[in-house]
């Protein structure tokens, strides 16, 4: 279920905000369904037990009727919990998505970049970006990403960003490809698992690099 909504938020071509309305809708039809299920077999085994002595001489369809009714609780209360869970995992990526889409320059203390392994290096190093127009702009560009599927993208260059707030960090992943542009990856979870669909914002990559420059020819 986590993954199902983190495909629906990332396919639904608009933008994040747009995509998380969706995952939820998503989510609330398997709570109706195993709700529904979980119901109909529960009564339906209660309803077994009760009026057992109606099937005598029937004991195959009372084993049937009953095999069925277990298997009916059984997939609704599986739905619950899957349901549940998803929602669960949809209330933390709504409170990371809040940090992204409403970021703001005043509340971001700084910006970390790593360079994830395997790709062309962006920065040699970590990099601290403390100048409050970079955060501006940063800030500016992750907020106005939208949701898209890339199509097997080709990477350049890949970094984790973390932006720093007073009480929180919040994570993602920038991937620059050769036939996708820039794709932007939000990170959600306690152990950051959750990758809460896929954006793009080709300025926000320009951006980076243009940074990355310049922080070059000041070393």
């Amino acid at each position: 279920m986590r993954g199902v909504c983190s495909r629906i938020v990332g396919c639904v071509a608009c933008g994040m905000e747009e995509g998380l309305v969706m995952a939820r809708l998503i989510v609330a039809i398997p709570l109706v369904l195993g709700t529904l299920a979980a119901a109909f077999g529960g009564i339906a085994c209660v309803a077994l037990l009760r009026f057992s002595s109606c099937f005598r001489g029937k004991k195959a369809l009372l084993i049937l009727l009953a095999i069925v009714s277990v298997a009916v609780l059984s997939l609704g209360l599986v739905c619950l919990r899957e349901a549940l869970h998803a929602h669960r995992s949809l209330a933390d990526v709504d409170d990371v998505l809040a940090y992204v889409i409403q970021a703001s320059p005043e509340q971001v203390l700084e910006i970390v970049l790593i360079d994830k392994a395997h790709y062309a290096p962006l920065f040699p190093e970590t990099h601290v970006i403390a100048d409050t127009a970079q955060i501006a702009l940063i800030c500016r560009l992750l907020s106005a990403s939208k949701a898209y599927v890339p199509n097997h993208p080709a990477g350049i260059w890949c970094c984790q960003l973390t932006l720093k707030y007073r009480e929180t960090d919040v994570q993602c992943e920038v991937f620059s490809t050769s036939n996708n542009g820039t794709l932007v990856t939000v990170l959600a979870g306690v152990d950051i698992s959750y990758r809460v669909g896929r954006y793009r914002n080709d300025e926000l990559g320009a951006a980076l690099e243009q940074i990355a420059v310049e922080s070059a020819d000041n070393r």
